[in-house]
């Protein structure tokens, strides 16, 4: 039988770039991800970085129709992917500012 689909919100495909920034020194660039799907409550992501569940992210994300969005959460899901790794992040606070 197929699994029920709980997600909270529709996931949108997407194929941006997730800019990942300091908590304690604003402004100041970590590394970068490729946004690979995004909802209102979250969003998966791939990146060659290594992240455990539980760690919190502060990131820009650009989403066509949308805008620029600064995003914190939390991350809630890790895989392993070839040579990248696939986590998925719910938010914690989305504010636009563009």
């Amino acid at each position: 039988m197929f699994k029920k689909n709980i997600r909270r919100a529709k996931r949108e495909g997407h194929d941006s770039i997730m800019e990942v920034f300091s908590e304690s020194e604003r402004g100041i660039l970590l590394w970068t991800a490729k946004l690979f799907n995004f909802s209102t409550t979250g969003a998966s992501f791939l990146t060659a970085k290594n992240l455990n569940k539980g760690d919190y992210v502060s990131a820009r994300i650009r989403i066509l129709e949308k805008g620029v969005m600064e995003i914190t959460g939390k991350i809630v899901r890790a895989k392993k992917e070839s040579k990248l790794n696939l986590y998925g992040i719910r938010f914690e606070s989305v504010k636009k500012i563009r």
